[in-house]
């Protein structure tokens, strides 16, 4: 099991650094555990999303009071499960498959269920150039707007070489977003736009995906 720290918490929302060889797959579980003045912290989260620069962005299945940024997290290989089958019949869990009823009867359970929404990574890629070179970009980056007109984002395409990106500094900018199995059916615009140091910013150029 690969260890990361964390870098940035945003309530639910924690931000883990790995080596770039360690970095966890997206839906993986890590275990973060810390002590404080107040006392020790300890709590799982999930990888929802590779950010670039060997960090992934994770959610939280409990508070993050008192969670700091250098604290150590745990890759453990993988996804969260929860027992099922008759051995949880009667019980009560938590959404970490933990027992949450004050009944201290061992759970016995032959099979798992991987708590996972069924989901597909989409890869974005945007080539840009600029008159004064590619050194002169300082931002490229993406909104999304949804089938029903809400707006998300701006989210950050990335030029570093890691993760999906196959290159550094070639003007190609890659992120990814998580599409899943139960998000709103239609088409989705993807609005993309670049901006360079003297804060002159690029017409739009979009793109549609369709899910049915």
């Amino acid at each position: 099991m690969s260890s990361g720290k964390v870098v940035q918490v945003i309530g639910p929302v924690i931000d883990v650094e790995f080596a770039k060889e360690d970095l966890p797959a997206i839906y993986n579980a890590l275990h973060v555990e810390g002590e404080t003045a107040g006392g020790k912290v300890k709590l799982t989260a999930e990888v929802m999303q590779h950010l670039g620069n060997n960090v992934v962005r994770c959610v939280a299945m409990s508070s993050t009071d008192g969670l700091t940024r250098g604290m150590l997290a745990t890759d453990i290989g993988g996804p969260i499960k929860v027992p099922v089958g008759n051995g949880t019949l009667g019980r009560v869990f938590n959404v970490l498959g933990e027992t949450v009823d004050n009944d201290p009867t061992e759970v016995v359970a032959a099979d798992t269920l991987t708590v996972s929404a069924t989901a597909t990574d989409v890869i974005l890629k945007a080539k840009v150039t600029d008159a004064d070179g590619l050194s002169d970009i300082s931002k490229v980056y993406y909104s999304v707007v949804k089938p029903d007109n809400s707006t998300v984002g701006p989210f950050d395409l990335l030029d570093d070489g890691f993760n999906y990106d196959q290159a550094a500094n070639d003007g190609t900018y890659t992120s990814a977003v998580t599409m899943y199995s139960d998000a709103i059916k239609g088409t989705y615009r993807f609005d993309f736009q670049a901006k360079d140091k003297s804060n002159a910013v690029s017409t739009i150029k979009s793109h549609y995906i369709t899910i049915k």
